[in-house]
This record gives C-alpha cells, sequence and structure tokens, in this order.
C-alpha cells in the first residue's frame, strides 16, 4: 500500500514538474520570439571610440515601430559606465520611418545643440547614427535626416557603411 502511494506522488510530482516546466519554456519562447538583438554603438568618453551595447527591442512586426524603438534606444545612451549619449541629452525622436529603403528620422532642434559630455564632432555623430542603422537595418540603404522639418544638408550618406564587426569606425579615431 505504501509502495502505491509513493509512486502515486511520484507521478503527481512529474506531473507538476512537466507543467511547470512546459509554461515556463512556452513563456520563454514567447517572450524570445517578441524581441529582436540589436547592437547600438557608444563612444568611450576615454578614448571617442564607439563600443558595442547589444539591446533587445520589442518586435514590433512593422520596420517603421521597429525603426522607432531602435532610434528611442539610441536617444535613451548607453547604461554603462565610461560610455556617453551619442546625442545632446535634450534630443527627442519627433519620427522615424522606412520608406523605398531610405530611413527618415526627423530629430527636435536640440540634435543641433553642442554637448561637451559627447566626445565626438557634429558630422561624427550624423555619421555613427547613419553606422548604427545600417548595421541593425540590412535593408536600408540611405538614411536622411530631418530637423523639426527641414532636412539636413549633408554629404552623401548613401550606403557609406563603415563596417563594424571589429567595432572600429575610422573617422571616430
Amino acid at each position: 500500500m505504501a509502495a502505491l502511494q509513493q509512486k502515486k506522488n511520484l507521478i503527481i510530482s512529474g506531473i507538476l514538474f512537466g507543467s511547470v516546466l512546459l509554461i515556463s519554456l512556452l513563456f520563454y519562447g514567447f517572450y524570445l520570439n517578441n524581441r529582436i538583438r540589436v547592437m547600438l554603438f557608444f563612444p568611450d568618453f576615454r578614448t571617442g571610440k564607439l563600443v558595442p551595447e547589444e539591446r533587445y527591442i520589442v518586435n514590433r512586426k512593422s520596420k517603421d515601430l521597429d525603426l522607432k524603438e531602435f532610434m528611442d534606444e539610441l536617444l535613451l545612451g548607453s547604461s554603462r559606465p565610461h560610455r556617453t549619449a551619442l546625442l545632446p541629452r535634450e534630443t527627442h525622436l519627433i519620427l522615424a520611418y522606412e520608406e523605398n529603403k531610405k530611413a527618415i528620422i526627423k530629430l527636435s532642434y536640440h540634435f543641433l545643440n553642442e554637448d561637451k559630455e559627447i566626445p565626438v564632432d557634429f558630422y561624427s555623430i550624423v555619421q555613427s547614427i547613419v553606422n548604427n542603422i545600417l548595421f541593425n537595418f540590412i535593408s536600408i540603404k540611405e538614411v536622411e535626416f530631418y530637423i523639426e522639418g527641414e532636412k539636413l544638408p549633408m554629404v552623401n550618406l548613401k550606403d557609406q557603411r563603415i563596417y563594424i564587426n571589429k567595432f572600429d569606425f575610422s573617422l571616430l579615431q
């Protein structure tokens, strides 16, 4: 009788353990399927070089919404010590979307303000944003910036990828 009760308890324990494991795996799978891994690059204030930071953003199943969330993450800046923000702190995103393999990024006028905490020049900031976008969104081939509705006149930023597999942006050294 005692042996039968032990087997019953073992079976019930196994079923409970299996159920908890299955629920955990389903939750974990759902959570991971709704996330996209992105690499963001921020300047190290000691060297001025861009260093990578891995983040996960919600997969919105829309490139426009993914791009907007990606830009929001860039605006937040780094979460690690010894790294600075890539954009001036007051800058906010007005709009970000993709159109014909081109990312359209509309920022507030604060983007033009000089920030002493950012160890790189304005052109390097713009090129860094472009490189961040091109690295994470392979279908995008060009990036256009607008500041408060006015197109930012820049040198051609079309597909000027500075490959960052080695995390080395030559223009930031």
